[in-house]
């Protein structure tokens, strides 16, 4: 009995903890994203410039040439880290495609270059709501979700044990006894 309430509780959990997962990756790249940016202003302020594209974002960590007025490291970090699904962040400067005055984004989950635009987590926008809509769940559709995932495993569960004291009775009472 404790095994199959065991086995219930193991599928309630997995079917959720995808949901939170996936939402974790998208939250965590708009902060990292947050972090290089400011990181980013930081330089210009001391620098009076932003790091140009050769000098890529190892400006904030590395002194580049010729910029004494360079403070840092910018980021508490030892590398510039990488978006949640492995990938570079994508740095440009002078912006391109919509950023204030530099584009910074990440190539999002399908790790294709859309220039900030399609499943791209930028700066300037954020995220597609629509795209990562499946990720976020209000409470309603969460419940709804975990019902429709999980009524059938704890329907399953419930049939495997009446079906198992059936044959576990069926069995004991086929048993010869001694009078």
């Amino acid at each position: 009995m404790r095994f199959i309430t065991t086995i219930l509780f193991l599928c309630l959990f997995l079917s959720q903890s995808w949901v939170c997962f996936a939402s974790q990756k998208v939250i965590t790249t708009e902060f990292q994203i947050r972090d290089i940016e400011l990181a980013i202003y930081r330089f210009g302020a001391d620098c009076h410039r932003f790091p140009s594209n050769e000098e890529g974002l190892g400006a904030l960590l590395e002194a580049p040439a010729q910029t004494p007025q360079w403070a840092g490291p910018y980021l508490n970090r030892p590398r510039i880290p990488y978006d949640p699904w492995g990938k570079p962040y994508i740095y440009i400067h002078p912006m391109q495609y919509g950023g204030d005055r530099f584009d910074l984004y990440s190539t999002g989950i399908n790790g294709v270059d859309e220039h900030g635009a399609g499943d791209d987590v930028s700066s300037w926008k954020g995220y597609d709501r629509k795209i990562y809509s499946h990720f976020n769940f209000d409470f309603e559709t969460l419940l709804g979700l975990v019902i429709l995932l999980d009524l059938p495993v704890l329907a399953a569960g419930y049939l495997g044990m009446k079906v198992w004291r059936f044959f576990r009775r069926r069995q004991q009472d086929s048993k010869p006894t001694n009078h």
